[in-house]
């Protein structure tokens, strides 16, 4: 089983960073095979609207061409976002957006399990999970549940750098998160 992590920040080394890992760590304890994805180390475009990925091959010529076949092989996914005025970063939202052609040609992540992870100072945490879980139902995904608040996705409390290792309530749901990522991807191949 192939669980990949997306971090959405594009700092290296940061809270949302440390997120990502724990709960990939979490998964990777429990057996499953995990890769990192860092937007840092990718360059991608916004989308430009074109309508090209209906039928062909992006013409934008940027990291998407690795992330999208790493992205549509994965058997679930991660995906972490520091909260910016709100909602997700801008990164991850060209990430996203960019991952049109894998509904379009396919449905290449239905079916698939998906877990979001906010990552932020007071407000706007929920805002990012539901813009992930909503990324995650317009594929075709299961978004899978956590027993702490809120219930579905993990949040971490953090204002400055390394503050997100001090947040235990929000460590042990990206853990729990992780867990339920391996449990539910395993009883979904079972059921096939």
């Amino acid at each position: 089983m192939k669980v990949l992590g997306i971090v959405g920040s594009l700092r290296k080394g940061g809270n949302t960073e440390f997120a990502v890992q724990s709960a990939l760590k979490s998964a990777q304890d429990l057996g499953a095979d995990v890769e990192e994805i860092c937007l840092t180390d990718y360059k991608i475009y916004p989308c430009d609207g074109c309508g090209k990925c209906k039928t062909a091959v992006c013409h934008l010529d940027d990291g998407m061409k690795k992330l999208l076949p790493k992205i549509a092989e994965a058997d679930a996914l991660i995906i972490g976002s520091p909260v910016y005025y709100g909602g997700i970063s801008g990164g991850l939202k060209c990430l996203l957006d960019r991952c049109r052609p894998l509904k379009l040609q396919g449905n290449q992540l239905s079916g698939k399990i998906g877990g979001a992870i906010a990552v932020g100072k007071v407000w706007g945490h929920a805002n990012v999970i539901d813009t992930i879980l909503h990324f995650f139902g317009s594929q075709g995904m299961i978004a899978v549940p956590i027993k702490s608040n809120p219930g579905i996705g993990a949040q971490i409390i953090a204002t400055k750098y390394g503050d997100a290792e001090k947040d235990i309530n929000g460590i042990k749901a990206v853990q729990e998160l992780g867990k339920q990522i391996v449990e539910n991807t395993i009883r979904l191949k079972e059921d096939k």
